[in-house]
């Protein structure tokens, strides 16, 4: 199939893509990226069968040159390629809308070479360190081609993407505008963890967490191990302890 040609019999299993869950929380001090490592490598079956799944570890962000564009990828194995055409190609120093327009217009100029269903990539910037950019990719047919259909929103509160999962019931409920980044890294911790512990084929330590604060200054923390069980514990506890009171508001009159 040539790279752009519409064929809805392509498989796109039978390319690399990643199994990714990726999360972004943003503070009052700064925000924090989270992603994990587990990979997939697809190669079709040498007997006709099913494509054989490999599990790789990689890292799932890059940088520009200066370290001031960080893009976390999600997707097809295009995703990467996206976000290393946003992150060489867009300048630190763009006003707000024509950032938007950059990223947008970065993000288009990668062909579409099979219909894998989305690509995301969270983007974040040196000199914004209150929101981050969600960049959306998908498809659509136009006269027997694969046309890229791109968009970007600016996200100030929380965002996962990824594979679905009821880990970012987490966020949901425990994130605050007023947490500082060190909580915002323990809240993108557990939900990787969570995340892991419910998608172990999708999701997957190491866990790499990104923290800008609002000084600009960006570090990076590798974490290899889950941390849910002891909030498990706790939760389980809590629940013990607090049930009754809750089963008897069930029958306050």
């Amino acid at each position: 199939m040539q790279p752009g040609t519409c064929n809805a019999d392509y498989d796109w299993t039978e390319e690399q893509y990643d199994v990714t869950f990726q999360i972004a929380l943003i503070g009052c001090d700064g925000l924090v990226v989270g992603s994990d490592r587990l990979s997939v490598q697809t190669v079709p079956s040498e007997t006709g069968g099913p494509a054989f799944g490999q599990p790789t570890y990689q890292t799932k962000y890059c940088l520009d040159d200066t370290q001031s564009i960080i893009c976390f990828w999600a997707g097809g194995a295009m995703s990467p390629v996206v976000a290393r055409q946003i992150a060489t190609s867009c300048k630190l120093q763009d006003a707000e809308l024509q950032w938007s327009k950059s990223i947008d217009t970065a993000a288009a100029s990668i062909p579409v070479i099979y219909q894998y269903p989305i690509d995301q990539v969270i983007v974040a910037k040196a000199d914004t360190p209150d929101a981050v950019w969600l960049v959306t990719r998908r498809w659509h047919a136009f006269e027997n081609k694969f046309v890229p259909v791109c968009f970007s929103v600016k996200i100030a509160d929380k965002i996962c993407t990824g594979v679905g999962t009821v880990a970012q019931f987490l966020p949901h409920h425990l994130w605050r505008p007023n947490m500082s980044v060190s909580q915002l890294r323990t809240l993108a911790l557990l939900t990787l963890s969570y995340a892991t512990e419910e998608n172990p084929s999708s999701v997957g330590p190491p866990f790499d967490i990104m923290t800008l604060d609002r000084t600009g200054h960006v570090s990076w923390l590798v974490h290899d191990r889950m941390i849910h069980q002891t909030f498990q514990a706790d939760l389980e506890k809590i629940f013990s302890d607090r049930h009754n009171s809750l089963e008897n508001a069930l029958y306050a009159v």
